[in-house]
């Protein structure tokens, strides 16, 4: 910046000259413009120094219990939703690995036949072989499972502005089910045949043979196991000064196995005490695996 004459002789003079004036103001929004970007690139170097973050989040969207029922059955996905804790290390600025452990609910999911009628040969209370036949009628069966699971992923973040950066991440996760339970409701009969004597018994309340007995089952278990899937999610990542950053994006998680641990079992176990399953502890379903799809918010913390 070079002052005139007149301006620049007078070390102690109060007023300057009208153009002075302009550049020295010009001088001073130069120097806070190199001083903002200064400032901007120490937070930039500042983020990506950080090398360890902590981040909690949750997730939110449909929860399915994926399965399909043989003959007539119909079945209907739900919602559900989660909250977890992870730990990421950053390789560098753009990528990281990233460990955690969660619990998500898979909720909603319904199953139901109209009528639905099955037989099979046991024995009674007294030893004696008999068929049983029965016919379930509405059939409706609610199942809610929780999950824990643990989550292992890649992360790339591709930086788009100083404070906005756009990530995705992908891997495995591996859930144990807390809590696998179903409601049943319906209308069920019953009989027994006996060969050796070549009748039919019904309305024996006894010998587990009725009419039209209006069944309403709470909490009944379902028998699962270890769940493998797959994980991905992506979308953006908003920083909040150095070490502050919050996550917004889509997630999708996807069983690669049959969790089913019990497949043989009867709908209707007609013996003197009558016991009722849920249909993915019977041959009425097929490979049972999981999957949900939904939006995930994640707040972190880096250092």
């Amino acid at each position: 910046m070079k002052l005139c004459e007149k301006c620049a002789s007078c070390a102690s003079c109060v007023k300057i000259c009208g153009g002075c004036a302009n550049l020295i103001i010009a001088a001073t929004v130069k120097c806070l413009c190199a001083a903002a970007l200064c400032l901007s690139s120490v937070f930039v170097r500042a983020q990506s120094e950080n090398t360890s973050e902590f981040a909690f989040y949750g997730t939110g969207g449909m929860a399915n219990l994926m399965y399909k029922l043989s003959e007539d059955g119909s079945k209907t996905g739900g919602f559900g939703g989660g909250a977890g804790v992870s730990y990421t290390y950053n390789f560098s600025y753009e990528l990281g690995l990233s460990a955690g452990v969660e619990i998500t609910s898979y909720g909603g999911n319904k199953a139901e036949y109209k009528t639905i009628a099955e037989s099979y040969v046991g024995k009674d209370d007294n030893g004696d072989e008999v068929k049983y036949e029965f016919k379930f009628d509405n059939y409706a069966e609610n199942q809610k499972v929780t999950m824990f699971s643990v989550p292992v992923k890649l992360v790339y973040r591709l930086q788009l502005s100083n404070t906005t950066d756009l990530y995705a991440a992908g891997g495995v996760k591996v859930g144990l089910p807390v809590s696998a339970k179903s409601d049943i409701v319906g209308k069920v009969t019953s009989a027994g045949y006996y060969s050796y004597e070549d009748l039919t018994y019904h309305d024996l309340q006894e010998h587990g043979f009725f009419t039209d007995r209006e069944v309403n089952v709470k909490s009944k278990k379902i028998d699962l196991g270890i769940a493998a899937m797959l994980s991905f999610e992506a979308g953006f990542h908003f920083c909040f000064g150095e070490n502050a950053g919050l996550y917004a994006g889509l997630f999708i998680d996807y069983g690669m196995n049959d969790m089913r641990k019990a497949k043989d079992r009867h709908l209707v176990n007609c013996n003197e005490v009558v016991t009722y399953e849920s249909v993915l502890n019977t041959g009425l379903s097929d490979k049972l695996n999981l999957m949900s799809v939904g939006l995930k918010l994640q707040f972190a913390f880096g250092w």
